[in-house]
């Protein structure tokens, strides 16, 4: 196990350690990539990644890296879930801040794993951070999500610097609705639920003209939008509270995505602005973030009878009008249904 430093460029002191996995000296297996590849190989990656864990956490200690250190600690891009327990996860040297490291990719190829990491890790104290932000455009709409303590932006990026950049700080300033992911019951006291956007009489026509404008700007700025109508399923006897349900996956979503109320049981979610070519990466994330928001807490769990199930549209791409976004969405949200709920469905399906 190395440690590689981290510096504060404002001070040029160390400010922190990051724990770099080795294997055997002299062997093919010295360097991280080999000997990850023989693990994946065996499909043995999550057992190495939680062994390079152990080990650099024992490390530390040994060492008395304590309180005046941050330890920041890698994690596999294939990575499920942390090891559970204390002994499993390895001790930290008292006093010391642990950071799990998290790859962008990881954020864009499995999203609801990642919330799910950063859940556990901050569960048991730890910060996150997220490495190689801004290679990937799509992740950025996630970072709010994430609400990450340390980004580490992708080195590319430096000799460009200007509009990428300009991006990565725009998502970092996005606050959250609330946190995404949160092992934790509902509080006791439910805040009190938001008014309706637009008009009650009429949420469908206030949808319909928050999507002409959205409409009109991707025609001028060459932006995309998406459309999610959620859908809520309760079953008879369902233990959980529809309310409860709703706040949950409305905390889930970026502070900037809007929320109709379009009925007792069903919402909808309108994203603007989204990147070309990355317009459905998106939908999917976010998507998978309200879902995995529901799920996450033992007082929402879909096994206690509610189910929320999201059809989606995307604009200009397949969606013309707004009437032909509402049209897809429901197509989609049905499909959803269909499928057995707590799913979600982009058109076609």
């Amino acid at each position: 196990m190395h440690f590689q430093r981290v510096v504060d460029l404002r001070t040029g002191r160390t400010a922190g350690l990051e724990a770099l996995a080795r294997g055997p000296e002299g062997s093919d297996l010295a360097l991280p990539r080999p000997l990850f590849e023989a693990a994946r190989s065996l499909g043995r990656t999550g057992d190495l990644d939680a062994a390079c864990r152990r080990t650099a956490l024992g490390a530390a200690a040994r060492h008395g890296l304590g309180a005046a250190w941050t330890l920041f600690l890698n994690c596999a891009p294939d990575t499920v879930a942390l090891e559970a327990g204390a002994t499993a996860a390895g001790r930290a040297p008292a006093g010391a801040t642990v950071v799990l490291d998290l790859p962008e990719q990881l954020l864009v190829r499995r999203p609801v794993h990642a919330l799910r990491l950063a859940a556990q890790a901050r569960h048991r104290g730890w910060g996150v951070a997220l490495d190689d932000v801004g290679a990937d455009p799509a992740a950025l709409a996630l970072l709010p999500l994430v609400r990450p303590d340390v980004v580490k932006v992708d080195l590319r990026l430096l000799p460009a610097a200007g509009a990428r950049l300009a991006a990565v700080a725009a998502a970092l300033a996005e606050p959250a609705a609330g946190p995404a992911v949160e092992p934790a019951a509902e509080p006791a006291a439910e805040e009190a639920a938001e008014p309706a956007a637009g008009p009650a009489a009429e949420p469908v026509a206030a949808l319909d003209a928050a999507l002409g404008d959205a409409l009109a700007q991707d025609r001028r700025c060459g932006t995309g939008t998406g459309l999610l109508l959620v859908s809520l399923d309760a079953r008879a006897g369902a233990s959980a509270d529809p309310a409860a349900v709703v706040r949950r996956a409305r905390r889930a979503a970026r502070s900037r995505d809007r929320w109709f109320p379009l009925a007792a049981d069903r919402f909808a979610v309108l994203l603007t602005g989204l990147p070309a070519g990355g317009c459905e990466a998106v939908v999917e994330r976010v998507a998978d973030a309200l879902l995995l928001a529901v799920e996450s807490s033992p007082s929402t769990a879909p096994e206690l009878g509610v189910r929320l199930s999201i059809g989606a549209s995307l604009a200009p791409d397949r969606a013309r009008s707004a009437e032909q976004a509402r049209e897809q969405a429901g197509a989609a949200l049905e499909a959803a249904r269909r499928a057995g709920g707590h799913c979600a469905r982009i058109w076609p399906v």
